[in-house]
């Protein structure tokens, strides 16, 4: 079996439910067996607070990334 997860989330003006997100996460992660586990924002162009917030998670030494989309690129037609 696997002995690592990665959560992968998109995000658009998500200021008010990523702390949150990330702490239920870390929670769960704790009460597992897993070893290891990141977390990777997809961030779609937010223009609110969301990626200041990712950036204080970051220097706490969570294993979090973010990619950051240049704009807001929303639901493509295929």
């Amino acid at each position: 079996m696997y002995d690592s997860i990665s959560y992968v989330i998109p995000i658009y003006n998500e200021e008010l439910n990523i702390k949150n997100t990330i702490n239920k996460i870390v929670d769960a992660f704790n009460e597992s067996s897993l070893k290891s586990y990141e977390i990777i924002f997809i961030d779609d162009g937010s223009v609110d607070n969301s990626i200041n917030i990712i950036k204080s998670f970051l220097r706490n030494g969570l294993p979090i990334r973010c990619i950051c989309l240049t704009r807001n690129f929303g639901h493509q037609q295929a």
